[in-house]
């Protein structure tokens, strides 16, 4: 959908916007998460780990930028995405380590977003290409019609895997409620 969005909202002379959207948004979301790890080595007395950590993030996202901006503007956000796939990983697994956690349990407590996500994008995928009202999607009602089936399939597959915890919460006093 980043195609129709962009064309729609931006024109067809912005047409690279979509695909770096498929890059940057993931990045952010990364970002995002490893945003919140600083205080936790603050917290902790740790400013030595993130010291480390922050010369180890700035040596590799220079060295994305040194090799990205030789490639073209998609490459250059492909190769940015995955430095910080690799900037994660040492970072989350000092932070789980840090508070006693383990990075299998956080992917366990957060797999059911990504498999939603997966399924929600195959099921618009198969309604582009087999609905012929959303072969082509031209006009913002189509964009917002197709955006808001996605949001609808994405909303159901939660209600239908966490049922059981969303009717624990609702039961629960809002002073009385445990993170698991």
């Amino acid at each position: 959908l980043s195609r129709p969005f962009v064309n729609l909202v931006f024109g067809q002379q912005w047409f690279l916007v979509g695909e770096l959207l498929k890059w940057l948004a993931p990045t952010a979301i990364i970002q995002s998460v490893l945003s919140s790890t600083g205080v936790i080595f603050m917290t902790k007395g740790r400013t030595d780990v993130l010291l480390k950590l922050g010369v180890f993030s700035t040596v590799l996202q220079v060295l994305a930028f040194i090799i990205g901006v030789h490639f073209g503007i998609v490459n250059f956000a492909k190769i940015y995405f995955f430095a910080n796939i690799i900037n994660f990983i040492p970072v989350m697994f000092l932070v789980m380590k840090l508070i006693d956690g383990s990075i299998i349990e956080l992917l366990k407590k957060t797999y059911t977003i990504v498999i939603h996500s997966a399924i929600m994008a195959f099921a618009l995928i198969l309604c582009c290409e087999f609905l012929p009202y959303f072969n082509s999607i031209e006009s913002f009602i189509k964009l917002v019609l197709i955006s808001l089936l996605g949001c609808g399939i994405y909303v159901s597959l939660i209600f239908l895997t966490e049922f059981a915890k969303i009717k624990e919460f609702k039961s629960k006093p809002a002073n009385n409620i445990k993170s698991n």
